[in-house]
């Protein structure tokens, strides 16, 4: 699946974020 991997960079992404904010 090649969104798969687009799926997964956004929720770490957003998790830094979180994680950042």
């Amino acid at each position: 699946m090649i969104e798969d991997d687009r799926y997964c960079e956004d929720i770490s992404n957003q998790r830094l974020e979180k994680l950042v904010t």
